[in-house]
């Protein structure tokens, strides 16, 4: 884990808040901020700790997680660069809901919470911005938690599917982000029933998979099997 000092104004991986501040505001913002390199298979936020900063992850794949009744860990979603972390917590109160972990190696900015707050209340622009962010993080946890109560297993896993192809990676071939255990939690589903449902779609020529190599064959296929499994 390195420490870095970045100046807001020049970075190239600023969120659409800091875009639309002013200059007087970057230089503040950038005061403020820390930037550090975080390895893969750290954890950037433990759930149940107190809020510090805000945490914004500039690069990298990060995975949020949640401990269930029986205390094994539950994948909420996954989180790519260019994102806020944990905002919900932040708001709501004085400690973390979820935890963190970095998938890749990642760089993150750690802000002062006391200017951050300066920043919402005295650009109406940036509390847009981020209040937009909250809404449409809340809006793809009810999504997510809507098909898991109403579809199947491979309904579910094609979903996941579709979410590296097409969100996560922008591509019909990747490197599964997550073990099949990993998988497993993020659908709600059991290990064993992850590894049929691989099989089944190889099987049946929608995806090759190679070791942990992914290539969506038919994503016509993929797509139907999402919408009515």
């Amino acid at each position: 884990m390195n420490n870095q000092i970045v100046s807001c104004s020049v970075c190239q991986e600023k969120s659409c808040a800091s875009k639309v501040l002013s200059a007087d505001h970057l230089n503040d913002l950038s005061n403020s901020c820390r930037t550090m390199t975080i390895a893969k298979g750290e954890t950037i936020l433990h759930e149940g700790s107190f809020t510090s900063h805000v945490v914004y992850l500039r690069k990298g794949l990060i995975k949020e997680t949640i401990r269930g009744v029986d205390g094994k860990e539950q994948i909420f979603r996954l989180i790519k660069s260019q994102t806020y972390l944990g905002m919900s917590s932040l708001f709501g109160d004085t400690v973390n809901h979820f935890s963190y972990k970095a998938l890749s190696d990642l760089d993150v900015c750690h802000i002062e919470i006391g200017a951050f707050n300066k920043l919402m209340l005295g650009d109406a622009k940036f509390t847009y911005e981020i209040m937009s962010s909250l809404c449409k993080e809340n809006l793809h946890n009810y999504d997510k938690l809507l098909k898991q109560g109403h579809k199947k297993i491979f309904g579910r896993l094609a979903d996941a599917l579709l979410l590296f192809s097409e969100e996560i990676f922008e591509s019909n071939k990747f490197v599964l982000p997550l073990t099949q255990q990993e998988i497993a939690s993020f659908i709600g589903t059991s290990r064993e029933s992850t590894a049929r449902g691989l099989s089944n779609f190889k099987q049946n020529n929608i995806i090759s998979i190679e070791n942990s190599v992914v290539e969506i064959l038919d994503k016509d296929g993929l797509r139907h099997i999402s919408k009515t499994g």
